[in-house]
């Protein structure tokens, strides 16, 4: 009999007792952990609060406490899960063991810091009421943001490092704007140029869409649709355009220098150079529709303004990609 008095006695936690909790996560609804993660553009994660009041203590026949309560299930226990100390969810059970399990499922992710707390509670012995016997805190999760990466190329064909003109047919450039990563927003812009990329500035477009980048975007097309204000700056009468060939002003061929570019967390571009023969027929690229464009909110163009103006201003001077570094593949 003193055996088992004691034996008992020694699950009863001491005043210097504390619960545990811990927070993980995954991609899935399996294999969480605790470890940081990095995630591109939007998207959802899991994450797991698994509290125990005894942690480590194995119970044989009885439960480890807290004692002194009343009636069934006569514990509460409520995990809050937090970013960047902002209230993200909350999740509580009334069990009759002081240990529980929450999963967060689909959460929108967000950069910086996750953290949960979990406060356990006991109905009185009265019967009356509750009381809290602890709030504990979990580990912190670091989730970083990846930069959107700007990539794309024309007609199947990547733009040169050395900065080299891509010949297209006038009835056919199809931009493929789909190897740029982690973007939400991305900017398409044309600017006419000589074959050194020194600017006319006669005739240039600019226009933000959501989404990410896609596949098979008819330049010509975008190009009759977005030259005019409020994304065209050069001469009147070019406005409304399609992207010709011939020669300019000045004797020299034109060219025309196509960027793909976006603006998280910074203004940044991929360049290419292509020179229309308008003498010469292919098969038109897919034509986007007018649902595909679509301009950013007044606090996501500042962002953006902040670094190069707004587009009413001259188009950014953006120089060869001889830097230029292709983005991974999109997630």
């Amino acid at each position: 009999m003193l055996v088992v008095v004691v034996a008992l006695l020694a699950t009863v936690p001491t005043a210097s007792h504390a619960g545990a909790a811990k927070l993980t996560q995954s991609s899935t609804t399996s294999g969480y952990s605790a470890t940081n993660f990095g995630y591109c553009g939007s998207g959802t994660r899991n994450f797991m609060v698994s509290y125990e009041y005894c942690p480590g203590i194995i119970i044989i026949g009885g439960s480890c406490g807290p004692y002194n309560t009343c009636g069934a299930n006569p514990y509460r226990i409520k995990a809050n899960l937090y970013l960047n100390g902002n209230l993200v969810s909350s999740m509580q059970y009334q069990t009759s063991s002081s240990w529980a399990n929450f999963p967060f499922y689909n959460v929108g992710v967000g950069a910086g810091q996750y953290k949960a707390t979990v406060t356990l509670e006991k109905r009185n012995w009265t019967c009356i009421g509750w009381s809290t016997v602890e709030t504990v805190n979990t580990n912190i999760i670091v989730s970083n943001a990846a930069p959107a990466t700007p990539n794309f190329n024309i007609n199947g064909i990547n733009p040169p490092a050395d900065g080299s003109p891509i010949n297209v047919c006038a009835s056919n450039i199809k931009l493929n704007a789909d190897p740029t990563s982690c973007e939400n927003h991305y900017f398409v812009t044309v600017q006419e140029s000589d074959r050194w990329w020194s600017r006319t500035y006669d005739y240039e477009w600019g226009r933000w869409f959501a989404g990410q980048a896609p596949n098979g975007l008819n330049l010509q097309q975008m190009s009759t649709t977005f030259s005019y204000s409020p994304y065209f700056t050069g001469s009147p009468g070019r406005q409304g355009s399609p992207l010709i060939g011939g020669v300019l002003p000045n004797g020299q061929n034109r060219h025309y220098r196509v960027s793909v570019c976006t603006g998280e967390p910074s203004w940044n571009c991929k360049t290419g150079l292509i020179k229309v023969d308008g003498n010469c027929f292919a098969g038109a690229a897919a034509t986007p529709t007018e649902e595909q464009a679509a301009d950013l909110s007044d606090e996501e163009r500042s962002v953006v303004e902040e670094e190069r103006g707004p587009i009413k201003d001259p188009m950014p001077d953006i120089n060869p990609p001889t830097e230029c570094k292709d983005s991974s593949a999109k997630q």
